[in-house]
């Protein structure tokens, strides 16, 4: 099995909240950013996750988002893991198709970020503004 990390300045509070109600907006709309990273990532394999996404202030100077993103800004972490171990995998490049896979993706932004995007759009590839980064572990 890969386990891979996700960091993200993008809300993907797995909230539980299924459906558009009166008063817990914000709640669906967390819970659909959650959503729609899980859709990119199940395209090719199917993920396996121990706990939802955490969040917490973060100085991102070191965690290679875009140059964009300086200082301390709310990040959101989520792990999980593949069976497959060519899932992501595109000749010497180990996850680059989970890299391609998300990038581009939109999300439902002002929610709780501290970041403010360009677009709002998962960038896991432009140097400037790129709010997404995934870390792959070693394998299980």
């Amino acid at each position: 099995m890969l386990e891979f990390t996700i960091y993200t300045l993008v809300d993907i509070t797995a909230t539980g909240q299924y459906r558009l109600e009166t008063g817990k907006e914000s709640l669906r709309y967390q819970q659909q950013n959650f959503e729609m990273l899980l859709q990119a990532i199940s395209l090719r394999a199917l993920p396996f996750w121990d706990q939802k996404p955490s969040y917490q202030e973060v100085d991102t100077k070191k965690m290679l988002f875009g140059s964009k993103f300086k200082g301390k800004h709310t990040v959101w972490t989520f792990s999980f893991r593949v069976e497959r171990e060519d899932a992501y995998k595109e000749q010497d490049h180990d996850y680059v198709l989970l890299l391609r896979d998300l990038n581009m993706v939109p999300f439902i932004p002002d929610l709780n970020e501290t970041a403010k995007f360009q677009k709002h759009v998962f960038d896991t590839i432009d140097p400037d503004y790129k709010n997404t980064v995934i870390f792959q572990q070693q394998s299980l």
